[in-house]
């Protein structure tokens, strides 16, 4: 299969996805179509999220626009901002790689709609497969990639309740020895946050 930019041939990488090998371009779909007939916007400089990324002290930008530029072809209907892609790009890629991300806090930022970011999110959900929910394989790898030993609580509160990042932030508070506000800092959450949703899930473990 070549790659639908450099035509160079793709490989699956780490986490299962087509990726060039020449120029890194992700390409998640063997039917793809292009914005308006060709692909968009994928080769500029994509400076909304080096933008982003300045801001948040992430430094894996480049690595973040190899997903900005997969958007661009996988959408095939509708108009969306660079600002937009960036935002649920950034998250997409931050949850590909278990780190905790805060998509209002990024929308907050680029000064984005929350209800246009999650319509681009729910788009991208058959080729990604990141949404705004955990499923328990996805709580796993993200435990194990952030030292939380709170599988056991997660697995209680699983089919009960949608896994969310809130809903992590209550079963690291139960699981370990943080408090309700170093908990709320690791998770971008706030401490009333974390206290309302461990109640939840108290009551169901």
């Amino acid at each position: 299969m070549a790659c639908l930019n450099c035509k160079s041939s793709v490989v699956r990488n780490s986490v299962n996805i087509l990726e060039c090998s020449k120029c890194g371009f992700y390409q998640v779909s063997s039917v793809t179509m292009s914005i308006g007939g060709q692909i968009g916007s994928a080769g500029r400089k994509q400076i909304e999220m080096d933008l982003l990324c300045s801001e948040l002290g992430i430094e894996e930008s480049e690595e973040a626009k190899k997903i900005m530029r997969s958007a661009y072809v996988q959408i095939q209907r509708g108009y969306y901002t660079n600002e937009e892609l960036a935002v649920v790009s950034l998250y997409i890629y931050q949850r590909m790689n278990n780190r905790v991300v805060n998509l209002k806090q990024l929308c907050d930022i680029m000064g984005v709609s929350r209800k246009r970011a999650r319509n681009i999110l729910a788009r991208t959900e058959d080729y990604f497969n990141v949404n705004l929910t955990y499923t328990l394989e996805e709580a796993r790898s993200f435990c194990k990639t952030n030292g939380y030993d709170v599988m056991d609580i997660v697995e209680k509160v699983d089919g009960q309740l949608q896994i969310t990042r809130n809903i992590l932030a209550a079963c690291v508070y139960l699981g370990t020895n943080l408090s309700y506000k170093q908990v709320a800092e690791r998770f971008y959450t706030s401490k009333k946050s974390v206290i309302n949703y461990t109640r939840k899930v108290e009551e169901l473990i």
